[in-house]
């Protein structure tokens, strides 16, 4: 069981763009992926072993630029770890939102030694065309409460003093004190990040 919470923005339209992902480039591409599609509307998440085979794909589907119209909005998606699409929620600004399971034979693990990117997939590109903000994983299922507490009534607040922060693994404020090529894990685990193909230009401060 794991959680992503995200803040994201952007305009991009008719493209294919990544929030984040820990999947494997060569083989079957095992481990997981969160995409926007802008050219369909559609937001995809992926669990997987097997490209096709044996992965779970859940879906949801945004009325036309409800969530790619220039303002942030903040994602959490949570997984029990069940192997059964029915284990996965998605939330977008604190509302939970109606899935549609495109695949659901996921039976192998997941797991792998792959590291995990925010903003794009290992050897792939789909880079994120926008601005993120404020990523956080977590290794357990977040409820319904504590990821209202993450939402905040649309403010990021400190993740050091929400209720479930024994369960944070890693927390990037994505700007905050960082200097350049290191983002800073604000957790207790000290998972810098390292920003790839950037340079400090790419530090802004827009935030939610």
């Amino acid at each position: 069981p794991f959680s992503i919470s995200i803040w994201f923005k952007t305009s991009a339209d008719g493209t294919i763009i990544v929030f984040c992902s820990k999947r494997e480039q060569y083989g079957n591409t095992r481990g997981w992926e969160a995409r926007f599609r802008t050219d369909t509307d559609k937001f995809i998440f992926i669990f997987c072993n097997t490209d096709n085979t044996n992965e779970i794909n859940v879906q949801f589907t945004q009325t036309a630029n409800q969530f790619n119209d220039g303002n942030w909005h903040h994602m959490v998606w949570t997984y029990d770890g069940s192997s059964n699409a029915s284990g996965f929620t998605l939330y977008i600004d604190n509302s939970s939102r109606t899935l549609t399971i495109s695949d659901d034979t996921l039976s192998a693990t997941t797991i792998t030694t792959q590291g995990s990117q925010m903003s794009g997939k290992y050897g792939t590109g789909f880079i994120w065309n926008g601005n993120l903000d404020e990523y956080s994983l977590w290794d357990k299922e977040l409820s319904v409460g504590e990821v209202g507490e993450i939402w905040n009534s649309g403010t990021p607040g400190n993740l050091g003093n929400h209720s479930a922060v024994a369960n944070l693994v890693g927390w990037y404020r994505n700007g905050d004190g960082d200097t350049s090529p290191t983002i800073t894990d604000n957790s207790s685990n000290s998972n810098n990040g390292t920003m790839t193909n950037m340079d400090a230009s790419n530090i802004i401060t827009d935030a939610p």
